[in-house]
This record gives structure tokens, sequence and C-alpha cells, in this order.
């Protein structure tokens, strides 16, 4: 199965013995992980990603990118569709309960973000939280966000970033450390420059016009928080251009 529907409550999906595309990104261990943490987590990025989220319109179609276990659904807007899609169908069940609880309206696909399985220009919205420091040609993946979303349509964006020049410290020790986070937390980087990356994307493609970027720090509390190399973060947004280059 690489789609469900959840609409009130239902039968909670129970994913395969084993699956290749979720095993890539981590499987049952990272998912594990993610739920544990997600809540800590949220509680240090609330208020930047309610003003984030604040710009959906109420009723969008909302395609989200690596939904992992649903922690955005709480700052959804009223009525809106959300199309999850997450390669990793461990969190799936996880992603579906909080759906129920909450009341939103979601779908979960399989997938990546190189290749989203989305119908063009479907989308009021696309999301990437935390998603862009796991692919490694980030272009493909604003290209395919771009085909999916309608003329006008909104690009939203929350990643964690290689920390600005001058910070020798931060980003000595993100350099370090990338190998470890590439192999435990489901490839990704601490080292992707993804705020700089979409202005140029944006720029070279002409796909994407009123590109808005915010750099700040959550404070996490914690190890993280002291070594800091996945504290530097961008979140802000894109326009799809109304009348498309490409």
């Amino acid at each position: 199965m690489d789609e469900i529907k959840t609409a009130g409550k239902g039968a909670v999906f129970t994913p395969p013995e084993k699956d290749e595309a979720s095993e890539s990104v981590g499987g049952r261990r990272l998912a594990k992980f993610f739920e544990q943490v997600n809540d800590a987590f949220e509680a240090n990025v609330a208020e930047h990603k309610k003003a984030l989220f604040s710009i959906i319109p109420d009723g969008a179609t909302v395609v989200e990118l690596g939904i992992g276990a649903g922690s955005n659904l709480r700052y959804m807007p009223n009525r809106v569709t959300v199309i999850g899609i997450e390669p990793n169908l461990y969190s799936w069940p996880t992603c579906q309960k909080k759906a129920e609880e909450l009341g939103v309206q979601l779908t979960l696909r399989q997938g990546f973000a190189e290749n989203i399985p989305v119908q063009t220009a479907s989308a009021d919205v696309v999301l990437f939280t935390h998603v862009l420091c796991s692919v490694k040609e980030q272009k493909e993946a604003l290209c395919e966000a771009a085909r999916v979303l309608k003329p006008n349509g909104l690009l939203l964006f929350f990643e964690h970033v290689l920390a600005p020049s001058g910070y020798y410290f931060t980003r000595a020790v993100q350099y370090m450390m990338n190998p470890f986070q590439y192999y435990f937390c489901g490839n990704c980087s601490s080292i992707q420059e993804t705020g700089t990356n979409i202005r140029d994307i944006a720029n070279k493609t002409e796909l994407f016009d009123s590109v808005s970027v915010e750099r700040f720090s959550p404070k996490f509390g914690c190890f993280v928080d002291r070594l800091g190399f996945t504290s530097p973060h961008v979140s802000g947004s894109a326009r799809r251009t109304a009348t498309p280059h490409e």
C-alpha cells in the first residue's frame, strides 16, 4: 500500500515488515526517534512555525514533503486538505492518528521530494520542513514543487542550515558532525545552505519570485543547543510565478 486517506476515525495503517524505501531514510529506528523528540522540539519552534503557517489560506490544498509523524498538522488553518509525502512508512501510523485527533483531512503517499506523486498545478501550497537538508539535488526538489503548485501558489520552507560565515566554531562542529548525522538521521546534512540555494534557484529558473528568507536559531536547551550544529535555521516563502518560463 502506498496511499491512505484519513477522514475521521478509521483503521490505523500497519506498515509492512520490510520496506526498502523506508529503510533508505532510517526505517523504524528513525521513525521512533522522531516520534519521541517531536513534541520537545516543537515547543522551541512553535512561534516561528505559527507565523510561517499563518499565511496558508483557509481551505487550501497543502502538499507537505517529508510529513513524518505529522508534527506540523497542529499549525494548519481551517478546512485545509493535506497531501503528505513520506517515504518512511513506519511514520505513517503516528501521522494518521494525529490527523484524526485534529480533524485534518489527510492523504498519505509514499514518495520523495525529487519525484512528487502529485498532479501538476494542483496544490495551493507546498511545504518543506526539515526535508531539504536530506536532498542532495535541491534544484530537482524545487522544480518538482514548482510543477505541482498552481500559478501564484505558495512555497513554504523551514530548514536547519549551515551557520553563516564568521561563525567559525559552529561551522567547524557542523562539518565534523555531518558524516554521523548523515548516517544516523536518514541522509540529513548539517551543511546545506538552503536559504541561499532557494534564492539562487528561483533567480536562475524563474520558477519562483517574491522570495523571503529569515534566519534564526532556536534554543533547544540540550547538548544540541550547546554544540549548535543543528541550531542555525532559515524559514521563509516564495511564490510560484504566475506565467511560468520553463
